[in-house]
């Protein structure tokens, strides 16, 4: 499933930081990307491991957005994907 995405980042006063767009993001990237992962890992070491082991592009975008803070599980990314895409 292949979809084209155009977000936006706003830093924590909502002002907008920078657009993302997304023109080849596919969920069964995210999530075997996500599957991948030893947990819990921070969101740095979540886009460095996803960078380490050849994500996409658009992915390592993706998880550039993430929430701050640790995750425990990758079903937490698979979540966070899933809100994002049915937005």
């Amino acid at each position: 499933m292949t979809m084209l995405l155009a977000r936006q980042k706003g830093d924590v006063s909502g002002n907008i930081t920078k657009a993302v767009k997304f023109t080849d993001l596919s969920f069964g990237d995210i999530e075997a990307c996500a599957r991948d992962m030893t947990y819990p890992i921070n969101n740095l070491e979540l886009v460095h491991q996803a960078k380490l082991d050849g994500a996409s592009s658009d992915t390592v975008k993706f998880l550039n957005l993430l929430p701050e803070g640790k995750c425990n599980h990758s079903s937490q990314i698979v979540f966070m994907a899933w809100e994002y895409f049915l937005v």
